[in-house]
């Protein structure tokens, strides 16, 4: 029997915090991106017509650090490509990206691809 397929949902088209909320011009978000296009979501099972699933595919990429936070079962980093769009990666996965790559500046240039863990989706270098 063939493995199943994994596909990974990516923002299809960026969308933009409203300008006329008034929660979210006390927050200072009121205009700016919610959601990036190409960004990685963190999980799927959301209802959503702006998700766009893709197979796995290599790429080449600077990536910014931006933090570390919580996922529904899991601890993840967090990273910024050049355009905005954004990635997970898990802890597993960031250990290995320390042990053979330099992070400078918060930076990190290599080459990635998608993974999952249980029902959750990150990134980690292919190579």
């Amino acid at each position: 029997m063939p493995k199943k397929k994994i596909l990974y949902p990516l923002i299809k088209e960026t969308t933009y915090y409203p300008s006329d909320n008034e929660y979210y011009k006390s927050q200072g978000l009121a205009g700016k991106p919610d959601k990036v296009k190409n960004s990685l979501m963190m999980y799927d099972g959301y209802v959503d017509q702006n998700v766009n699933y893709v197979e796995n595919r290599v790429f080449n990429e600077t990536l910014t650090y931006t933090g570390y936070g919580r996922g529904r079962s899991s601890a993840v980093f967090y990273f910024k490509d050049s355009t905005g769009a954004t990635y997970q990666m898990f802890m597993t996965d960031m250990d290995a990206l320390l042990s053979s790559k330099d992070l400078i500046d918060g930076k990190v240039t290599g080459t990635w691809k998608y993974c999952k863990r249980g029902k959750n989706f990150g990134i980690k270098l292919a190579y």
